[in-house]
């Protein structure tokens, strides 16, 4: 008796194995399969053999789930295999793209960044900030300069101002970018030099210890808690929702705003961040509170489509940008008045008040809810290696703990 095919809730529901990828089959449409990475990315792939070669096997990349559906992966199935019918090959499409991208002429910056960002961002986490950074800092002054034009004082021109104004990690964050484009440009004989080079030693970052009062906190969730000021604020209720889950998890800004339902385990009060979307590369576990529990069931009330985002673009078929929610942050701040905070400092505020004598945790838990990979006194390499406890337990207390400090400040 054959199996029924996956559905698109089976596929949501499918873990990851420990270092090991997992392949599966029976999605409705013949050659189609499903690759898990230890990660937890999961992409589409079609396989076939060839009609004039049986022997010969080949494996064609269909996209990414979620962010294409079931259905339309078996339709890209169905229309490859109609062509392999007919004795065509789609592998060699791949081929023959990554040919014409070489012939591509570059004449602009913004022609080098396309196609760096084609090539380099596509596997980084961090590819949609680069793309914002790119797109904030550097297009104005640089996207439509011909390549023969940038010098290394033209680019210095754009780094400087920003060490001034704004703040040398911004600067140092920037030059990088500007660097590896550039080297990019050397590597694809764009440049016979790269103009980025000697453009000085990066001045050391200061460590920002921004710490929200017990005052501010109060002001700030009064804020959220008022649809009336959220729109003076101009800030959306996805966005106050976001700005929740970052004090009541310790999570980071795109891992908040980047939230998958498929992560979700509300029956067992569990959120499993995927190693491709956090900083260290590894799965990182975080309990759910009561509280953190409510933000979400508010937050589905507010869906625009059925797709896995927890928190969607109202413009596109992806999660909020991070950058967006930085600029929403922005508006926040300047509206409840006072020092300006960013997200990041809506984490640390909780990792302060969890080590604070308010709720005395122990540092150690705090750094594993912050998914650090040093830990404290105990960060020697053996025991990074060898320690895979995640500390559900404790970590569970000390968040539950957190929303209930947090909730008095709201009465």
């Amino acid at each position: 008796m054959n199996k029924r095919p996956l559905n698109d809730r089976q596929i949501a529901g499918l873990k990851p194995r420990v270092a090991k990828q997992t392949t599966v089959g029976n999605l409705g449409e013949p050659g189609l399969t499903l690759t898990i990475s230890p990660g937890g990315t999961k992409s589409f792939s079609f396989r076939y053999s060839l009609r004039d070669d049986p022997q010969k096997r080949r494996r064609v990349k269909v996209g990414r789930y979620p962010s294409l559906s079931l259905a339309n992966a078996q339709k890209r199935a169905r229309e490859m295999r109609v062509r392999v019918d007919n004795g065509e090959d789609p592998w060699l499409d791949r081929v023959r793209a990554k040919e014409a991208s070489n012939r591509i002429t570059i004449h602009t910056m913004d022609d080098l960044w396309e196609d760096y960002s084609s090539k380099a961002l596509t596997t980084m986490r961090s590819a949609d900030w680069h793309e914002s950074l790119w797109r904030i800092h550097l297009r104005p002054a640089l996207g439509n300069a011909p390549i023969q034009t940038v010098s290394r004082a033209k680019i210095l021109s754009v780094i400087e101002p920003l060490r001034q104004t704004k703040s040398a990690a911004l600067a140092n964050h920037v030059q990088g970018i500007v660097s590896r484009v550039c080297s990019h440009g050397v590597r694809n004989q764009v440049f016979d030099q790269s103009p980025a080079t000697n453009l000085g030693v990066k001045p050391i970052a200061k460590s920002r210890d921004r710490v929200l009062t017990e005052e501010e906190l109060k002001d700030l969730l009064s804020v959220l808690d008022s649809s009336q000021e959220l729109s003076l604020a101009n800030v959306s209720h996805q966005m106050s929702f976001i700005f929740r889950l970052c004090l009541l998890t310790l999570c980071r800004r795109s891992e908040v705003s980047g939230a998958l339902w498929s992560e979700i385990n509300t029956r067992e009060k569990l959120w499993s961040i995927g190693g491709e979307r956090v900083k260290n590369g590894r799965t990182h576990l975080v309990p759910l509170s009561e509280g953190a529990i409510k933000v979400l069931e508010n937050a589905k009330s507010f869906l625009l489509r059925q797709t896995d985002f927890v928190f969607q673009s109202p413009r596109t078929d992806k999660a909020i940008r991070g950058d967006s929610v930085t600029q929403a942050c922005r508006r926040l701040s300047n509206y409840i008045g006072g020092k300006k905070f960013t997200t990041h400092d809506l984490r640390r505020t909780g990792a302060t008040i969890l080590t604070s004598e308010i709720i005395n945790c122990e540092r150690f838990i705090v750094s594993k809810l912050l998914n650090h990979r040093s830990i404290g006194d105990m960060s020697g390499s053996m025991i990074n290696v060898y320690d895979r406890n995640e500390y559900l337990p404790q970590k569970r207390e000390a968040l539950n703990n957190l929303y209930r400090y947090l909730e008095s400040l709201s009465k």
